[in-house]
């Protein structure tokens, strides 16, 4: 539940309203803005209590808990350290990688008849290694555009930006290249997870081209 303040409240009644509040069980957060204080509220507020506060005359409405629950989220996060912030990202990032790579197609909730017919025409590799190889091409050359002789310390704020752009492309292009593998080794009769070999680059692929074929495991 969002609680809105009159414009002007002062802060004794701010405080006067979430020491109630927190009386009643209910963990309550305040906004920064000391125009127009905004208090978000996690917990039921009863129907008593709820009339109590929203006749108070500083109150100025009450919205629905939705609202409010993104606030308190958006709140938290950001008091999050920023170790916790780059780990995140790390383990979003290899997720989003072993996901799409392999266990979209090894889940017990996959079609069947669709790994079938990948195996079938032994060529739903192609297209994913070719892009994720396009993508990380272009990804290097604009790193190497971008950063300059100099590196990305003596770079303009807008190769700064090129940069991270690359950067967004050559993950884009790992996720290709790894789904590309792992459609190989598949094609091969090897499990899918197999190729996340590919993460090593174009040592992987060349290993699963060694790997002699197997009866096709698509059945299973």
């Amino acid at each position: 539940m969002i609680v809105r303040f009159q414009a002007g409240a002062t802060e004794e009644v701010v405080q006067e309203v979430r020491e109630r509040l927190e009386r009643a069980g209910l963990r309550v957060l305040r906004s920064p803005e000391p125009s127009r204080p905004i208090l978000a509220l996690a917990g039921k507020l009863e129907g008593s209590l709820a009339g109590e506060i929203a006749a108070h005359a500083a109150v100025e409405r009450m919205d629905e808990p939705a609202l409010a629950d993104v606030l308190l989220v958006a709140r938290g996060m950001r008091e999050l350290p920023s170790v916790t912030w780059r780990r995140f990202i790390f383990w979003l990032a290899a997720g989003m990688i072993i996901y799409w790579g392999a266990g979209v197609y090894e889940s017990k909730l996959a079609d069947r008849k669709d790994l079938v017919s990948d195996c079938a025409t032994n060529r739903s590799f192609i297209v994913p290694l070719a892009t994720g190889f396009g993508l990380l091409l272009a990804a290097v050359i604009g790193l190497v555009v971008s950063t300059g002789p100099h590196g990305i310390s003596g770079a303009s704020p807008g190769m700064k930006i090129g940069a991270a752009v690359a950067l967004m492309i050559a993950y884009a292009g790992l996720v290709f290249w790894v789904r590309g593998c792992c459609g190989y080794a598949f094609s091969k009769g090897r499990s899918r997870w197999l190729g996340m070999v590919g993460l090593s680059g174009p040592i992987g692929l060349l290993l699963i081209a060694l790997l002699p074929p197997k009866p096709s495991t698509a059945a299973r």
